[in-house]
């Protein structure tokens, strides 16, 4: 896609248009750990979030090229791709707008939680961490000084 799109581009058949080779793996790997609920904001080079979330080639042409069948109807820069039905928030062309955005939809979310207890959670609860430290030692005993130690892992107790 990005290298018929990119000639594309430079013959003049595009206005805009920018490539994410390369940076596939952490796009697609980073959207599977989300679920489909969860909402994404993501920025230019992320075709990976969308391709992992069923955004399909008709649906990126259509964007790009602003057809009748483009969710936007025409009104974005084409590689400003979203969709509502995917939980995709559509790109916004200044960089790192998407940290203030989700931020706010985020605090809609709690607030809206608040509101109403019985409403499902919209987002994944946190995941449990466990830490690992490295010790040579139990947890708060002297650290021998023979070069002989063992190194294990023992489990960090969680913060407060």
């Amino acid at each position: 896609m990005d290298l018929i799109l990119f000639d594309a581009q430079r013959q003049g058949r595009l206005s805009f248009y920018m490539v994410s080779a390369g940076e596939e793996g952490i796009a697609i790997g980073s959207a599977s750990a989300l679920s489909p609920d969860d909402v994404i904001f993501a920025q230019y080079r992320e075709t990976g979030v969308f391709q992992q979330r069923g955004f399909t080639l008709q649906d990126f042409m259509s964007q790009l090229f602003a057809n009748r069948h483009d969710n936007g109807k025409g009104r974005n820069m084409p590689v400003h791709y979203g969709s509502s039905k995917l939980n995709i928030h559509t790109i916004s062309s200044p960089l790192a707008t998407q940290i203030p955005q989700a931020s706010g939809a985020a605090y809609a979310l709690k607030l809206q939680s608040l509101q109403d207890p019985n409403t499902p959670p919209r987002i994944a609860p946190p995941a449990k961490a466990t830490s690992m430290r490295l010790s040579t030692s139990p947890p708060h005993a002297p650290v021998p000084s023979s070069s002989s130690a063992a190194t294990t892992a023992t489990p960090s107790p969680p913060p407060p």
